[in-house]
C-alpha cells in the first residue's frame, strides 16, 4: 500500500491502544490509529492510520485516510483516500484522491478552501 508521508510535523498521536470519545482541538497535526467518536478540530493535517476507526467530525487543513472514517470532513486543501481505506463520509474539500482498493461511500462537495457558503 503506497501511502503519502504527512507533510508537516505530527504534533500528537493517538496509538491503536487510545480511544477517545469527545472532542478534541490542537493547533497542529494529528496522527490516530486508535478509536475516535466525537469532533476532531486541527489546525493541520490529520492522518487516519490502518488500524484506525474513527466517526468524528473533522475540521483541518488536510486529512489523509488510510484506516476506517465515518462523520463528516472538512478541510481547507485536500482529502486522501488510500488503497484499504474504508470511508463513509460527508466531504467538504477543493481536491480529493482516492486511490484504487479504496471504498468511499458519501457525498462529496468541491469547494475552494472547503468552505460552505451561502449561495454556492
Amino acid at each position: 500500500m503506497a501511502q503519502k508521508k504527512s507533510s508537516g510535523e505530527i504534533n500528537a498521536y493517538l496509538d491503536a491502544e487510545t480511544t477517545l470519545d469527545g472532542e478534541l482541538t490542537m493547533p497542529g497535526s494529528l496522527r490516530i490509529d486508535g478509536k475516535v467518536k466525537g469532533s476532531i478540530r486541527a489546525g493541520g493535517e490529520v492522518v487516519i492510520g490502518p488500524t484506525a476507526e474513527v466517526d468524528a467530525d473533522i475540521t483541518a487543513t488536510s486529512v489523509s485516510i488510510s484506516g476506517k472514517a465515518g462523520g463528516s470532513i472538512t478541510v481547507s486543501e485536500r482529502v486522501e483516500i488510500f488503497e484499504g481505506a474504508t470511508v463513509t463520509s460527508s466531504l467538504i474539500t477543493p481536491s480529493l484522491q482516492i486511490a484504487d482498493g479504496a471504498v468511499f461511500q458519501g457525498h462529496c462537495e468541491m469547494k475552494p478552501g472547503g468552505r460552505q457558503g451561502k449561495g454556492d
